[in-house]
């Protein structure tokens, strides 16, 4: 048996090879004028839309209903997918792709996943509260589309 050692002070490592990706999916669901948020837990006075990661062998779009199940007790259908992606660098080696897809409640009732989430609720359009860079730009875009705002921006950024 032979063995081989690689002296590695001698050598770079490439680090562009240990970069991660991942996929996140969101549903954007709004019943009446209302739009439905959810409080990451730990992470208190930010909202966000329900959804998180594309788990392996799902596709974007079953991912974004099965999160919106488990965190929101809700069941929902899909309308459309939003026409952009959100991308967040968070750092040298960790970027993660942001899908959004509009969605229709169909059932189920409200539950809060305590596991993921600290607080799941509904706000009215015209009066959000703070919300999470990778939600805001699609909440944006869809009340705009729908004329909702007015081309007013009727959230607080949160950097």
């Amino acid at each position: 048996m032979r063995l081989f050692f690689v002296i590695l002070e001698k050598y770079q490592v490439d680090n562009s090879l240990m970069k991660k990706e991942m996929l996140v999916s969101l549903g954007l669901i709004i019943n009446e004028d209302k739009i439905l948020l959810t409080q990451r837990k730990g992470v208190p006075l930010i909202w966000e839309l329900p959804g998180g990661k594309v788990e392996r062998y799902e596709s974007p779009s079953e991912a974004a209903i099965r999160e919106v199940k488990e965190e929101t007790g809700y069941e929902v259908e899909l309308v459309s997918k939003l026409p952009f992606s959100y991308l967040i660098t968070a750092n040298d080696y960790l970027k993660i792709v942001i899908l959004c897809f509009e969605c229709r409640l169909i059932g189920g009732e409200l539950l809060v996943a305590e596991k993921e989430v600290d607080a799941v609720s509904w706000f009215p359009t015209d009066n959000l509260p703070k919300i999470r860079l990778g939600s805001k730009e699609f909440i944006d875009y869809y009340l705009e589309e729908n004329n909702k705002t007015d081309g007013i921006t009727v959230y607080k950024i949160i950097e």
